[in-house]
């Protein structure tokens, strides 16, 4: 009947199913057990926890979906029956173990654990390992405690595998002296605030650390965390005993390393920040709280995301707009603690279990690329619902059988007449349905896959109702979830380059030796396979098996199945040489060759009379891309199909590379989803798991990345203009009959659109000139008029929206423009505060947001103006960046893939967050310029440290071509960082750095000239420009001893608002100074520690202008002492000294403020001090007639501006007859020359200057 029931459902649902296992008799007593997923070739579970369970395993075939007993060979070291334990999988010298620790095998009302033992079986001999005895295992450390309701991880630390144990509960008789002093939960309960490492080879335990006490919860490690590993706990219930959604993360190697210095706080009460910021934090990010969960809940690591699931407590106060802060804790969980050993007034059951919720959910919280991103799983949630109301209708079925079956047996037989009547025969007893409950969540790799060779991964979930448990598969990728490194084509990080075995490339001449003599055991590269090209005279690819075997699906079924090309160890490809180098080049480095990802630069690189062999196949890129993309779908090899598609959209401006685009789309397009295979022998040998394949086949999504290629492909073949239609046509004989008459049939269906389109024009009364038939004149007309007469050009009809939209949207100035795009998109305005907005993004949406506009538009995009540039520039908030960053995770490429430069014009110094934000969200490979332009350069929009090593590293990973960036990290910000930040980070910002080697200019704050930072910048080939900025505090520089050829291409340096000692410890690093021929210094003397007038010239002529002799190729000298305009007199630098120094500089443009030149105004000498001066510009240097006629003798002068007096301007002073001078300025708020009724006389008498 069950059965029956299973096929109903499974033929009703389109994407889910829900199927029984057999023999699920054998752990209908399972309470609070624990499921261990082994893996190997085929995944099993193991169970321990079921009612009478001692010594034997239970264990799930989920394949054949069949419940076994494993039984072990030794009993006596058993762990025995119990719940409430953890059970934890790991290897060890080669062999399989599980480790079970804690537990309780009494009620859950009376919580007396008396296992603190870790038993440990070993799964191929089936043998329990003796335990050793608590003098060995605890030698050196205080008592352990048992406990129940903990978490155990397997973490690697040193080399040495460890069991992380955190939290759980257990009874005060059990309690020991000397270990972090735990709180009261429930009548007896207490909870252990504390975390221990178990060396599982050792076996032996560390002493305890203190982290904030938590029972009934999971532990997972962090993904993206890398070999610093990170712990994040969620979920269970605190010391208090309410449900917890505060997460916390614990650094694993700095607790670890924290036992060399143990706490003080030993049998005394321990604060609850012991240790916070040291190796555990609380858990932050730009996502909803994470819970609180009723019950157990799920964590479940994949790729670089985690999957939750669980059942959220919809009873308590939670919005999805609400934040998690780290480093400090919230009110209400603040003010609900209690000292400990205080009870509080409400006394909570540790063993309490709520059924107040109706269902579970899944959620998906992703680390991808520094950033965090968290969603929910609706098709889980469907999954589970669905199970659900599979159990409500199982239950029905087995209480109507279970009735049947005892009244069958109580009736009586018949009774002869003559006897008494039988006796009323005894009420059926009532069947108490079990509590229905999901007892595991993980992964399984189905043995499945695409028929392009992308395996499948199943989340399998499990679930008991009514003594029957039932198996949820839900596919991964259906739920946008993917291995790392499986999806993005462009990401080569995760593949070791083997670039250097393989051969070169051939230059076209026949070879003269046998194929065979390309392998050798004994040469390099030790080549045992050959790939034969269809290219007549081409040697073959020698490769070798082990790197096809392990890189490739295909060749790793080739070699598996004993087909003639293992024997022979040849194998023939049906497409040419270059495609064939270029498959095996991306199998060997996970990218293409050069000559594939830039032909262009390839081709402008090399003289016409020295072309490189490289040369030669870039210009048949095109081609090769065509023929490489039918490779790499029958190879299977997805990831290089999805890339060559992407590289192939970017030539849809060749004409006679139409016919080859169209093939390749036409042989590699599917209509709906790929076939499905099965890639492991056990799933296409057992009959019994074919339902894999079924639910694999009902989940599977259509690819997105061909749909949108095929739409490209057709709209540019079909109406692509005459030059592509005409090289169409000329392809007949060349492209296959079928492939021909799908063309045929596309261009037929376009030419009836655009007629009707040419119709509804033309009743309208609307007549296009000839003129904008032509793209290219088209192109240019855009090209001359305005922006706003584009727009209105692209509004006229269908067919000439195309080229205007461009140019529109090239230049966005003000990033509301583009968010207004998202459907559901909102501003609002604070009527209190006019000038301040909220962008709000979904919130008039009621289900998913629409991005239809915005993907129209965002190719288009060039400049990203965030706030708008000039004087018309506004700031507002934006809420919403959860729906962004899903969008660019579910599609795997940028929001904006043609983005050249991102720029911020801050209002206050408080946007440098805004920066990160930005940046995270719209990066993207083609960006060169990322700029934050400050409104005053004493207020930059500071960002943290660790902000700034998240952005840096995000721009080095997908922006290597980046020329100009601006950022400013701070330690003097005025909002709380976000540490979570800190576990997403790889490097240091300064390391990050030195992997942008084509940046030219670099715009930040003091804190880069730190040691560490400075030898960073100081290596970088290309810095031309740096351009330095305040920091916000002082900062005591340093600069370590820098190699001779630091700063190789240094040039022009710009030091602006700093203090007057930063100035000077700059201008002292001779390896700075040494290139530069331009200097800009632009601060305020009057921070100088002395008041008095006299000093200060003093020490701008001996202490800062004297270090202008570094630079010996100085030839522009911006110098401005008062940026404030707020110094009533200029201050006199016109000492000897100083003419001495500026006489042996090459200076061609001088410009000053704030300082006048004193008593080198009246004499002859500027001449000498200034001889190659042409733009003079000196805003506080008072010009009398006099002096003018000595500014006059400068022998190169163009330009001069100065602040011009020409009252009682009576007799023109002498000037040479051959004086170059071109223009005269007057600098602002220069003195009034002349009564109105003299202007004439003046202007006559300042003509004899000859300007």
């Amino acid at each position: 009947m069950f059965t029956h029931f299973h096929k109903r459902l499974a033929n009703n649902s389109s994407s889910e199913s829900v199927l029984d296992t057999k023999d699920d008799h054998l752990v209908s007593g399972l309470y609070r057990g624990s499921i261990t997923a082994v893996p190997g070739r085929e995944t099993e579970l193991y169970v321990w926890g079921c009612a009478g369970q001692n010594s034997n395993w239970v264990v799930l075939d989920w394949r054949s979906r069949r419940w076994r007993v494993i039984e072990s060979i030794s009993s006596s070291d058993a762990p025995g029956v119990r719940h409430a334990h953890t059970a934890t999988y790991f290897s060890l010298r080669g062999e399989s173990f599980i480790a079970i620790l804690g537990g309780s095998a009494n009620s859950p009302e009376d919580p007396n654990p008396p296992f603190p033992d870790v038993h440990i079986y070993n799964i191929k001999k089936r043998l329990w390992l003796p335990t050793p005895p608590s003098a060995d295992s605890q030698a050196g450390v205080e008592q352990l405690t048992p406990r129940l309701f903990h978490s155990a991880t397997l973490v690697d630390i040193d080399h040495e595998p460890h069991l992380a144990v955190v939290g759980g509960i257990f009874s005060d008789r059990t309690l020991v002296a000397n270990v972090p002093v735990p709180t009261i939960v429930g009548r007896r309960a207490l909870v252990l605030p504390e975390l221990r490492f178990y060396n599982l080879r050792q076996r032996r335990w560390t002493q305890p650390v203190y982290v904030p006490g938590r029972y009934r919860h999971t532990a997972v490690l962090v993904p993206s965390s890398g070999r610093n590993l990170k712990l994040m706990i969620v979920g269970g219930r605190d010391i208090t005993g309410g449900l917890s959604k505060e997460t916390f993360v614990i650094d694993v190697y700095a607790a670890f390393q924290s036992l060399k210095y143990l706490s003080p706080m030993l049998n005394k009460p321990t604060p609850e920040d012991y240790g916070q910021g040291m190796y555990w934090s609380w858990l932050a990010g730009a996502v909803q709280p994470l819970g609180p969960y009723n019950g157990d809940c799920h964590l479940v690591p994949y790729g670089d995301s985690i999957v939750i699931f669980a059942a959220l407590d919809r009873s308590a106060p939670l919005t999805h707009s609400q934040p998690i802060l780290l480093g400090r804790r919230s009110s209400r969980s603040r003010d609900s603690r209690t000292e400990s050993r205080t009870r509080p007034s409400e006394q909570p059951n540790p063993s309490y279990r709520s059924d107040s919720y109706s269902s579970h959910s899944g959620w998906s919280l992703s680390f991808s690329g520094g950033s965090v991103s968290f969603r929910e799983l609706r098709k889980v949630r469907r999954a589970a619902q669905k199970a659900e109301i599979a159990a409500l209708s199982i239950a029905e079925i087995a209480t109507q059988a279970s009735v049947e079956t005892a009244n069958r047996l109580l009736q009586p037989p018949a009774a002869p007449a003559f006897q008494m009547p039988a006796a009323t025969p005894a009420p059926v007893p009532s069947i108490i349905p079990a509590k229905s409950s999901w007892l595991w969540c993980g992964v399984i790799n189905s043995g499945w896959g695409t028929a392009t060779g992308r395996e499948e991964d199943l989340l399998l979930m499990v679930y008991q109702a009514e003594r029957r448990i039932c198996l949820v598969p839900v596919l991964l990728s259906g739920l946008g979830l993917h291995r790392s490194g499986s999806v993005n084509a462009a990401d080569s990080t995760a593949i070791t380059s083997l670039c250097g075995l393989l051969p070169p490339l051939w230059d076209g001449t026949a070879p003269a030796v046998s194929p065979k003599s390309y392998l050798s055991s004994t040469q390099p590269p030790f080549a045992d396979f050959l790939i034969h090209s269809s290219t007549p005279d081409a040697p073959p690819l020698a490769v070798h098996r082990n790197i096809l075997f392990s890189r490739s699906s295909y060749f790793n079924t080739l070699f598996s199945s004993g087909f003639n090309e293992t024997r022979t160890g040849e194998a023939r490809v049906d497409e040419g040489y270059a495609a064939a180098y270029a498959m095996c080049y991306w199998i060997y480095t996970g990218v293409l060759p050069n000559w594939l990802e830039s032909p262009s630069a390839m081709w402008s690189e090399e003289a016409s009379s020295t072309i490189s062999i490289e040369s030669k196949y870039a210009a048949h890129a095109g081609e090769t891309l065509c023929e490489l993309l039918i490779a790499a779908n029958a190879r299977m090899l997805p990831a290089l199909a999805t890339h060559v598609r992407r590289l192939l959209m970017e030539c849809m401006d060749i004409p006679e590379l139409a016919p080859f685009v169209w093939r390749a789309a036409e042989l590699t397009d599917v209509s709906d989803t790929e076939d499905l295979v099965p890639l492991s022998q056990a799933a296409s040998s057992n009959l019994l798991g074919r339902w894999v394949g079924e639910a694999i086949q009902s989940q599977m999504r259509p690819a997105e990345d061909r749909k949108e290629f095929m739409a490209a492909v057709s709209k540019w073949c079909c109406e692509g203009g005459p030059e592509v239609i005409s090289a169409m046509e000329d392809a007949q004989d060349m492209l296959e009959a079928e492939v021909w008459a799908s063309w045929m049939e596309k261009r037929v269906k376009f030419n009836e659109e655009r007629q009707e389109g040419e119709r509804c024009a033309g009743r309208k009364g609307v007549e296009l000139p000839r003129i904008f038939e032509v793209p290219e004149l088209l192109r240019l007309i855009c090209s001359f008029i305005r922006t706003s007469d584009c727009a209105r050009l692209a509004r006229t009809c269908k067919s000439l929206f195309k080229i205007p939209t461009a140019f529109v949207w090239t230049h966005v100035d003000g990033g509301q423009n583009l968010l207004s795009l998202i459907g559901g998109t909102r501003t609002i305005k604070n009527p209190k505060s006019p000038g301040h907005r909220k962008i709000v993004i979904g919130l008039a949406s009621s289900s998913q947001v629409d991005f239809s506009r915005f993907d129209i538009y965002a190719p288009h995009v060039r400049i990203l103006s965030v706030y708008g540039s000039g004087a018309a520039s506004q700031y507002y908030e934006v809420d919403g960046w959860n729906h962004l960053i899903s969008r660019a995770l579910q599609r795997q490429r940028p929001l904006l893939p043609n983005l050249l430069s991102i720029i911020l014009q801050s209002v206050c110094d408080g946007h440098g967050p805004d920066q990160v934000i930005w940046v995270k969200t719209f990066i993207s490979p083609s960006l060169i310029k990322i700029q934050a332009i400050p409104s005053s350069f004493n207020s930059p929009p500071y960002i943290t440290p660790l902000m700034a090593d998240v952005m840096i590293d995000t721009i080095a990973q997908s922006c290597p071509r980046a020329l100009k960036l601006s950022f400013f990290p701070s330690r003097a910000t005025k909002y709380e960082e976000n540490n979570l930040l800190g576990y997403l980070r790889r490097h240091p910002y300064y390391e990050s750095l030195r992997t942008l080697p084509t940046l030219v200019e670099l715009t930040c704050s003091t804190m880069i000239l730190e040691k560490d930072s400075l030898l960073v910048i100081s290596s970088m080939p290309c810095l031309l420009r740096l351009i330095i900025l305040t920091s916000g505090t002082s900062v005591v520089l340093r600069p370590p001893k820098l190699p001779r050829q630091s700063f190789p291409a240094l040039s022009q340096l710009h030091i602006r608002g700093l203090d007057p000692y930063e100035v000077i410890s700059i201008l002292s690093i001779p390896s700075i100074m040494s290139g530069l021929n331009l200097l800009e210094l632009k601060f305020r003397v009057g921070f100088l520690d002395n008041e008095d007038e006299e000093e200060r010239e003093e020490w701008i002529a001996s202490e800062l202008l004297s270090l202008l002799k570094l630079s010996p190729r100085l030839a522009s000298l911006d110098l401005d002492l008062d940026p404030s305009r707020t110094n009533a007199q200029p201050y006199d630098i016109g000492h000897q000294d100083l003419m001495d120094i500026f006489s042996k500089l090459p200076l061609a443009n001088v410009t000053m403020s704030g300082v006048h030149i004193g008593d080198w105004a009246y004499t002859g000498s500027l001449k000498t001090v200034w001889p190659n001066v042409t733009v003079l510009r000196m805003r506080d240097q008072f010009a009398s007639p006099t002096v003018l006629s000595c500014f006059a003798q400068l022998p190169q002068l163009h330009h001069l501006m100065l602040n011009i007096f020409l009252e009682d301007f009576i007799e023109c002073p002498k000037v040479p007859s051959l004086c170059p001078l071109h223009s005269l300025e007057s600098s602002p708020g220069g003195s009034s020359v002349c009564e109105p009724d003299q202007l004439d006389y003046t202007s006559r008498q300042a003509g004899c200057l000859s300007l």
